[in-house]
């Protein structure tokens, strides 16, 4: 008599894994865009606050235009991944961090079209 072998992939603690493979990379990447995404939204709000206390300049304005066309790059990014987390995988996604997800993607995208409506109010 002949044993199957279990191909099956453990965990660190000797448990099958519940997710597929594939699963946590996406996720990983997914995440990863929403946060950068929130730190380029985050930098930017500071950098509004700072060109308050100090005089305004042409590089904090640059600086400015550049982290918010990198989160909303990211943001767009983490938008266009949501649908494949949301697929994949045996695990479900909390709402309320699909939510928190689809705001900070946007924000970055209301932001930059509120600097094109800004610039072309000049």
């Amino acid at each position: 008599m002949h044993r199957k072998k279990n191909n099956k992939k453990l965990t660190a603690t000797g448990r099958k894994s519940p997710t597929p493979s594939g699963f946590r990379p996406i996720v990983l990447a997914w995440v990863m865009c929403t946060l950068t995404a929130l730190l380029g939204e985050l930098a930017m709000l500071a950098l509004i606050l700072l060109r308050a206390l100090v005089e305004p300049s042409e590089r904090l304005g640059a600086l400015a235009v550049i982290l918010v066309l990198t989160a909303a790059f990211s943001g767009m990014l983490g938008l266009t991944m949501l649908p494949f987390v949301l697929r994949s995988g045996r695990e479900r996604i909390p709402r309320q961090a699909v939510i928190v997800s689809v705001a900070i993607s946007l924000l970055p995208l209301l932001a930059l079209v509120g600097l094109f409506l800004g610039a072309s109010g000049n």
